[in-house]
């Protein structure tokens, strides 16, 4: 092999260089052509700067009117709740009657049993025992069946007594209730009272009403002195108001036959 010259040296050294630059721009371009297909031609916009946001509504001090609520009538729920109470409490006042009177009935007469019994006279004695325990409790289940049916038409004669205040007739028929509906209904609930005729219980109620409030009267004047009082009274069969309000408390059955025949004596002003 040929031994190169100092000037081949260099003369290769110099092709070997341009070679390389060339290589270098020939890199550099394809870069950049590697860079144009992947950035985009136009530049990316920044983040917009945070809009100032929307002016809102003002908003009033003055507070918004709301609907008024209809506040509860408490008179008429305490009136409704009273009357309630009263029913049932002559309900159970009924009932804890009947239940005592049961309670009562511990024996039974021989004549009972062998009325009872056809066969008494032949029972042996454990026979006989449970008989006679058996018509025991028959005797207070009679009882308390009684009861609760009694029970029942108080709670019945009570919702007839509501509907009859509640009904605007009943005071188109009778004016002179207006104002007294609970005054009469806790006349009307009275046990004497019950399964009575409203018609006639109106009356005694108004009568009644009348008598105190005339005896109420009269207990606020002093009884005068004007001298003897010759002049004679006809005789009359009718009752005075006083002896009706007693007859009322003591014979309520009488007060209303009386009532009824006009044979109470009506208070003049």
């Amino acid at each position: 092999m040929k031994k190169q010259t100092k000037e081949e040296l260099e003369a290769s050294l110099k092709k070997t260089q341009d070679e390389l630059e060339i290589d270098k721009k020939k890199d550099e371009k394809e870069i950049e052509d590697i860079k144009k297909k992947v950035e985009p031609s136009e530049p990316i916009p920044s983040e917009p700067a945070p809009s100032e946001p929307a002016p809102s509504e003002p908003v009033s001090s003055e507070p918004v009117p709301s609907e008024p609520v209809p506040s509860p009538d408490y008179k008429e729920k305490f009136s409704e709740s009273s009357r309630e109470a009263q029913k049932i409490h002559a309900k159970n006042r009924k009932i804890n009657e009947g239940v005592a009177k049961a309670g009562e009935i511990n024996d039974v007469s021989d004549e009972e049993l062998q009325a009872e019994y056809s066969d008494w006279d032949v029972m042996s004695e454990t026979e006989r025992k449970l008989a006679k325990k058996n018509l025991i409790n028959d005797k207070r289940f009679a009882i308390i069946q009684q009861t609760t049916e009694e029970a029942k038409k108080i709670e019945k004669w009570g919702d007839d007594v509501d509907k009859f205040v509640d009904d605007p007739k009943t005071l188109i028929d009778n004016p002179e209730l207006e104002g007294k509906q609970k005054e009469f209904t806790v006349f009307a609930n009275e046990q004497s009272n019950h399964a009575v005729p409203f018609k006639i219980l109106v009356g005694a109620f108004l009568h009644d009403m009348e008598s105190k409030k005339k005896i109420n009267k009269g207990k606020m004047f002093e009884t005068g002195s004007g001298g003897p009082n010759t002049k004679q009274k006809p005789i009359s069969d009718k009752i005075s108001v006083d002896e009706a309000a007693k007859l009322m408390k003591s014979d309520y059955k009488k007060y209303k036959e009386l009532l009824l025949a006009g044979k109470i004596e009506q208070v003049t002003e």
